[in-house]
């Protein structure tokens, strides 16, 4: 199963122009993002739905920059990977949940900068997600009047003669 969405602002890094600040209780330095990151964290999540990912998922992130210029992947997966923790896509960044960024790359699109985001379940959480779907395929055509036969009838028989040919 994928789950898909795309962030319609340019990609932004946590990790570049980040900020000293001090604790005004104990006067403690700390470093903080950068406003500008900040600000791409608080707009990204009208993009971001929150799906409550609880199981392992391969992410792919397509980051579409403005510009040509040099950028750390690694950087810009860590602050996706923090906006879907904040806003709920997933439960956590941890291994467990997150295994991979397999097949995320940076590309230029001038015109339209954006992330795009690919969610894909991982292994043995595969086949739970096909019988998640199949269950709710059944429920949407009992609330459209299928009988539980009729239903039985549409999962498992083949396609019609004509059909086929459409399968392949």
């Amino acid at each position: 199963m994928i789950k898909t969405f795309t962030v319609k602002l340019e990609p932004r890094s946590k990790k570049n122009c980040m900020r000293i600040l001090h604790n005004r209780r104990t006067g403690k330095p700390f470093v903080a993002p950068s406003v500008t990151y900040e600000q791409y964290q608080m707009d990204a999540r009208w993009f971001v739905p929150e799906l409550k990912i609880d199981y392992p998922v391969n992410i792919k992130c397509l980051f579409y920059m403005k510009t040509r210029k040099r950028v750390d992947l690694t950087n810009l997966l860590e602050s996706i990977d923090d906006i879907m923790v904040k806003y709920g896509t997933i439960a956590d960044d941890d291994y467990k949940i997150l295994v991979s960024h397999d097949g995320s790359r940076v590309l230029y699109d001038k015109e339209n900068p954006r992330t795009e985001v690919y969610i894909t379940a991982v292994g043995e959480n595969e086949e739970k997600n096909l019988e998640r779907q199949i269950t709710n395929l059944m429920k949407v055509l009992k609330k459209l009047g299928y009988s539980d036969s009729d239903i039985r009838d549409i999962l498992v028989s083949p396609p019609e003669e004509d059909e086929e040919e459409n399968w392949i």
